[in-house]
């Protein structure tokens, strides 16, 4: 895997250099793991390894508030109140990626900018996507993006975009209603659901003539990629167990397909491998089966493969609410260790910690799962208290630094601080008196009131599901 690792970094780096014409050289990755297509039987993957960085390799994960640039861990927030949808390298060192909400649209953070640039409001749109950005031969970098009824090939360094229009697809192609879409190469591969509540999928010229129709069909909920080199289709699907299934793009024929750990979110396929997001990080899969993981804490919805590192500024931002100067947990040391909690969860009540001593509070609010915000985002109160001077995020430090208790429901393990909150023996009534006064104490101990303040919860699996008072 590193071998074929350091050949991918090779080829990718061969991609990003420009002749002196302006125009890019395109290197086709090696044909010997998707040449091959025979396909197999569903096949259980060989035993993943986790790492600390797959070395050369660029990954960029996305969660709901922030975009973070993996194996190196550098993450940029997109504000507390706004959701990345998706993000992708622009082939020159930045970002393009879209957002969803306040400021819905298409965005590009240049390379050494601190701010973004909005390449295309989005406000307008009932039906709004990023879905692709790629360099293909006959074009310069081109975001491909759903507006309504369209796909629109958005020239990123500049330009009116190309419009096609789904119906047209639809008429010369096997369509119904639009799935999805991805372009690789000068190729574009789009996705229909058809009325039996199946998907097929077309393959289509970047000017909107068909290639091939009803290149594949599968019942089994898929969401197919296009690599960026256009060499190999990969696609999740889930039936009887969770798949990914890599095809040959000339035929549709099925190379391999391997069974996976559920996944949610979008995935993106380059260079021979598809990156996918998983409870544990960003998974690395190729044809042959082979894996790794880059660690990666809080929520992902999505993961890509990045040609190169993104120059961006030390400063940069995507936008929204800026890190406070300063917070009344400002460099405080680490939380103290707990026994008992799973490594997973651990991790992410050190992540909090860290969050708050950073005074991050985009950071900190991008590890809430999005479970944590059905009432509203906590995250959000607290930068307004913290921005008027009031310690909000003492009482959040103060809180994990309580005796925590464990529940076992059918959702699986979940670590709860305070232990009053689901109970508590008599130490741990004591050892609220570093938090709270002695008549509420009492008072809930008693139990004329229930305990009815802060409250946070974390799954086994790391999931920071709570952080609002009980009720």
């Amino acid at each position: 895997m590193r071998r074929r690792v350091i050949l991918l970094v090779v080829v990718l780096l061969a991609a990003a250099c420009a002749d002196s014409d302006g125009t890019t050289t395109t290197t086709q990755a090696s044909t010997s793991t998707v040449a091959s297509p025979a396909t197999t039987a569903t096949t259980v993957a060989p035993a993943t390894t986790t790492t600390e960085a797959p070395g050369e390799l660029v990954v960029l994960s996305t969660g709901p508030k922030r975009l973070g640039v993996l194996p190196e861990g550098r993450h940029l927030d997109a504000g507390l109140d706004q959701f990345i949808d998706r993000v992708y390298d622009d082939y020159v060192g930045g970002l393009v990626f879209s957002l969803v909400g306040a400021d819905q649209g298409l965005w590009h953070l240049r390379a050494g900018r601190q701010e973004p640039d909005l390449l295309l409001d989005g406000q307008g749109f009932e039906s709004f996507g990023l879905l692709d950005v790629v360099d293909p031969s006959t074009r310069p970098p081109t975001a491909l993006v759903r507006a309504d009824n369209e796909l629109l090939l958005l020239p990123i360094t500049g330009g009116a975009p190309d419009q096609v229009r789904l119906v047209d697809l639809a008429a010369a192609g096997s369509g119904s209603r639009f799935a999805s879409g991805s372009i690789g190469g000068d190729r574009l591969l789009v996705t229909w659901v058809l009325g039996d509540g199946c998907a097929t999928s077309d393959l289509f010229d970047l000017d909107g003539r068909i290639i091939q129709a009803s290149l594949f069909r599968s019942c089994d909920g898929t969401a197919p990629a296009l690599s960026d080199e256009g060499d190999l289709i990969a696609s999740v699907e889930v039936g009887a167990s969770t798949r990914m299934v890599f095809r040959d793009p000339t035929d549709g024929s099925e190379i391999a397909r391997w069974q996976i750990a559920a996944t949610e979110g979008w995935i993106h396929a380059s260079g021979g491998l598809v990156a996918f997001p998983t409870v544990e990080g960003v998974a690395l899969m190729g044809p042959d089966g082979e894996s790794e993981v880059v660690p990666e804490l809080g929520v992902l919805v999505g993961a890509s493969i990045s040609r190169s590192l993104p120059i961006v500024s030390d400063r940069a931002s995507l936008g929204g609410l800026i890190r406070l100067a300063t917070c009344s947990t400002a460099d405080d040391r680490p939380l103290e260790p707990q026994d008992g909690l799973t490594q997973a969860a651990a991790a992410m009540r050190n992540a909090i910690g860290a969050a708050m001593s950073a005074c991050d509070l985009s950071l900190l609010g991008s590890l809430l799962d999005p479970r944590a915000l059905t009432d509203g985002d906590p995250s959000l109160e607290w930068w307004d208290a913290e921005a008027k001077g009031f310690p909000a995020l003492t009482d959040v430090q103060a809180i994990l630094a309580l005796p925590f208790a464990v529940t076992d429901g059918a959702g699986g393990i979940v670590f709860t601080w305070p232990a009053q909150a689901v109970g508590g023996d008599d130490q741990d009534w004591d050892a609220l008196a570093t938090v709270f006064n002695q008549e509420d104490i009492e008072r809930w101990r008693s139990g004329a009131e229930p305990y009815d303040r802060l409250v946070i919860e974390v799954t086994e699996d790391g999931a920071w599901v709570k952080a609002a008072p009980t009720g």
